[in-house]
């Protein structure tokens, strides 16, 4: 605590255009928007108990897919990102 994560992540935010998240804040975010699943979610909050990395990565694709940013809405020629061609790599070991 108190090393300057979040004032590096806002620089590195505003001088390379990348996009910053929370996944704390993305959950409560899910629950509050009533999505599907959101009560398995927040009575697992409630609880104190960890996310499962298959509900935390469904939530962090649909924020990814949901978002109105720039890095992925470039018409360079080749179209926006779909479904499809996203994928969020859950590895663990």
């Amino acid at each position: 605590p108190g090393c300057g994560k979040g004032t590096q992540c806002k620089r590195i935010v505003q001088n390379f255009k990348y996009v910053s998240f929370s996944t704390g804040d993305l959950l409560r975010q899910y629950v509050k928007d009533k999505k599907d699943g959101y009560e398995d979610i927040d009575n697992q909050m409630k609880e104190g108990k960890l996310i499962s990395s298959a509900t935390l990565m469904k939530v962090l694709k649909e924020y990814i897919m949901d978002m109105q940013s720039d890095m992925y809405e470039k018409d360079s020629g080749i179209g926006k990102v779909s479904r499809s061609n996203i994928t969020i790599a859950n590895k663990t070991g």
